[in-house]
């Protein structure tokens, strides 16, 4: 697996993972600071590899949060792996999130509610509830409030290693794959979702797979989107007409 790991912010590093023959990379972002988190545990096949470049950052046995948007073998595949390492991590995700998690994590979850902050020291983490955006119901978001960096999840997906070539963020490619994947459900919940976003202060949006959106990408991105999703949703509305 090709690796690449950078610093996007001060003291929020990117641990980026290409497979082979793969399509698209894996982000995981580890947050330095008195109470370190890790954003996204990656899979359980990769966790030995992801281990060694987060002991590049930080002791891995240190970290406090383990911070993911919904369960899925990206997001949270080799969650007890860290729970094993890290004997004061818990994961942080809300109710509906743990119905899974309960039956799968060896030890109790952090339930978090729309709104609520983690204090890492320098860093805060705000808790967004967001069902079904990017997708699935138990879905959430991680807003770091001083570099004002959004952790994005699946939103704004790109396709192949962007974060080792330096290629530049193709808004139209991202709503391409968008389409081709079905990834992220049209409606009221992208809607509500959009405005969420809108109504935070975001600078960067750290997202899970591919290279950081700046302030003028995500203002784009989040323009089409609400095109695409209201022309959708009129098609959906005529169709019953």
């Amino acid at each position: 697996m090709q690796i690449k790991l950078d610093e996007i912010e001060s003291n929020i590093f990117r641990i980026a993972g290409f497979p082979p023959n793969g399509f698209i990379s894996f982000n995981h972002f580890v947050i330095r600071d008195e109470n370190p988190a890790l954003i996204h545990t990656g899979h359980k096949k990769t966790f030995n590899l992801i281990y060694e470049h987060v002991a590049k950052i930080i002791n891995p046995n240190t970290i406090r949060y383990l911070c993911f948007s919904h369960f899925e073998p990206d997001e949270c595949g080799s969650l007890n792996e860290w729970l094993g390492v890290a004997p004061q991590a818990v994961a942080c995700i809300n109710k509906i999130c743990d119905s899974s998690v309960n039956d799968y994590a060896i030890r109790p979850s952090l339930i978090l509610k729309d709104g609520d902050r983690l204090n890492l020291g320098v860093h805060e983490l705000l808790f967004l509830e967001t069902p079904h955006f990017p997708h699935n119901w138990e879905a959430s978001l991680f807003h770091e409030v001083t570099t004002k960096t959004l952790f994005s999840s699946d939103l704004g997906t790109q396709r192949g290693f962007p974060q080792e070539s330096g290629t530049a963020v193709d808004i139209e490619d991202i709503l391409t794959l968008q389409k081709r994947l079905r990834y992220i459900p049209f409606g009221v919940h992208l809607t509500e979702g959009l405005n969420k976003m809108r109504d935070l202060s975001i600078e960067n949006m750290a997202t899970m797979h591919g290279s950081p959106l700046n302030k003028q990408e995500i203002k784009d991105l989040l323009a089409i989107l609400e095109d695409e999703n209201r022309t959708q949703m009129e098609r959906a509305l005529y169709a019953y007409l």
